[in-house]
């Protein structure tokens, strides 16, 4: 039990987390998880780990900021930014108030129409509000 904990220590130091960050940038060990998430067991891992809250959200957040390099829009919107910005809003949509599981990233001032992929500029919305927006501006407060 103490090596466990002496092992746990060791890990969350400075000197623990810069020693997994070289071992992870070896071209072995790239190999390695290359290797594994080809395979079906990384394939569900993935699976898997995609369909948590978090997961999730780092899925949105990757796209919304695609979609942001595409326009050439300032600003990235993070995968806690996106969880804080669901917390905030209770996770209900902007618009319509309603309560659902699956909230879409929506920018208020649409990138098409010059605005920012940032925390500010990002609400959740419910997918049929969020389709019927498209890229109309609309502002409630």
């Amino acid at each position: 039990m103490k090596a466990l904990e002496v092992k746990r220590r060791y890990q969350q130091s400075a000197k623990g987390r810069a020693t997994a960050r070289r071992r992870e940038g070896r071209a072995d060990v790239k190999a390695k998880r290359r290797e594994f998430s080809a395979s079906q067991r990384g394939r569900l891992n993935n699976e898997k780990y995609r369909r948590t809250s978090k997961g999730r959200a780092v899925g949105q957040k990757r796209s919304a900021n695609y979609r942001a390099r595409l326009a050439s829009a300032e600003g990235t919107v993070t995968a806690q930014d996106w969880i804080d910005i669901l917390e905030r809003h209770r996770h209900r949509c902007y618009y319509c108030k309603k309560k659902t599981i699956r909230m879409t990233l929506d920018h208020v001032i649409p990138l098409s129409k010059g605005g920012r992929n940032s925390p500010e500029n990002v609400v959740p919305a419910c997918q049929s509000c969020n389709c019927a927006k498209r890229d109309k501006m609309i502002l409630l407060c």
